[in-house]
């Protein structure tokens, strides 16, 4: 056996023993926001009418979205508007 091929079978060993190591040993699932604090939660998404994105803030307690955008030229949020989607499947609407 040559010492490249020696190298070589090391390596691979290295790599099997890695590979084992994060298979068997335990992690903790990662929680991106926990809803028990605040219950409100923050999407960004993109809308077809404007080319900035837009920031939804969902409170996950009564069902209402508020949309804001942020305007870059002016530092600030500009507030679009708001929407309860709880009450979505209570009203029936005429206009469809």
């Amino acid at each position: 056996m040559n010492q490249r091929s020696l190298a070589a079978l090391i390596f691979l060993n290295l790599a099997l023993l890695v590979a084992l190591l994060v298979a068997v040993v335990p992690t903790r699932p990662v929680e991106a926001q926990s809803f028990s604090g605040g219950g409100f939660l923050m999407i960004a998404g993109n809308v077809k009418a404007r080319q900035q994105d837009v920031i939804y803030i969902v409170n996950m307690g009564s069902g209402e979205v508020a949309s804001l955008l942020y305007n870059g030229s002016s530092s600030k949020f500009e507030f679009l508007g708001r929407r309860n989607f709880s009450n979505d499947g209570e009203t029936p609407s005429r206009n469809r």
